[in-house]
């Protein structure tokens, strides 16, 4: 059996759900950066990569539009988000300093385990994101968060 990311056909994963008003997206996927000097096979890796962001940037606006033209409510967030900026405008947000979040945006998608630590600071990441977002973009009454899912390890 030959098993693949479901990102390959639909990487925020919303297409399913055209026909649903209701739709809340967590974009898991790292940002392109800039690269000084690249072997071939990383510049064809970087071809790929980048036509995979052209893909994702696309359906991100498609899918915000949505949003704003009233077609569909919902909330959308993604790992590159500067979390810290956008917590001081939403009170009881939990602290998520930038220089923290950034290095955790950075880890790669991969399908071997994750260190304990790590995997439990993205999980408090998504949690912190997914409160900010739904509350700011989809309904300011809903209550914040006390803490984070695992207190004792932070962002």
């Amino acid at each position: 059996m030959l098993l693949t990311d479901g990102g390959v056909y639909d990487n925020l994963g919303f297409q399913p759900a055209t026909k649903y008003k209701t739709v809340f997206v967590s974009d898991g996927g790292m940002a392109t950066t800039a690269e000084a000097s690249i072997s071939r096979l990383q510049q064809m890796l970087r071809v790929l990569n980048l036509l995979d962001n052209q893909v994702r940037n696309r359906r991100r606006v498609e899918l915000i539009t949505s949003y704003e033209e009233g077609q569909r409510k919902g909330a959308y967030w993604r790992m590159n988000d500067n979390l810290e900026e956008e917590s001081q405008k939403l009170e009881g947000s939990l602290k998520c300093p930038y220089i923290k979040t950034q290095k955790l945006s950075q880890v790669p998608t991969r399908l071997k385990s994750l260190d304990k630590t790590l995997q439990k600071r993205l999980v408090n990441f998504g949690y912190a994101s997914c409160d900010i977002w739904m509350r700011r973009k989809y309904d300011a009454t809903l209550a914040p968060p006390q803490f984070f899912p695992y207190q004792d390890i932070g962002i």
